[in-house]
């Protein structure tokens, strides 16, 4: 939490929003608190795991057929591409567009 609001979150326009009163935000906090470290890092982990689920179901909804380069450069554009400048996010994308099997993300063939 941090002080920063349990839910808060940024529009497009970059504003930070947040609708949870400091009431609620404090109990959040005791109670996010309270939980081990794996527990919290536990939490986060599933809570990523589905934003990259629904993200890719809603880019599987909005691009039929999409390959499997192109939603790996679509993930990474939505999660990290705003964090990076121009010259690094082309790197990035020309790697996720490979094939190139030191690519974490690449196909793996089976091993002997």
């Amino acid at each position: 939490m941090g002080g920063r609001g349990g839910c808060a979150r940024a529009p497009a326009g970059g504003a930070t929003v947040n609708d949870t009163t400091p009431q609620v935000d404090a109990r959040l906090a005791e109670l996010f608190a309270a939980r081990s470290g794996s527990d919290r890092v536990r939490m986060a982990c599933e809570m990523f795991t589905l934003a990259r689920a629904l993200m890719e179901a809603n880019l599987r909804a909005e691009v039929p057929g999409i390959t499997a380069a192109e939603l790996r450069v679509r993930i990474f554009e939505r999660t990290y591409g705003h964090e990076l400048d121009a010259e690094a996010r082309a790197r990035v994308v020309a790697r996720l567009r490979s094939d190139r099997p030191d690519s974490p993300h690449a196909p793996r063939s089976p091993r002997p």
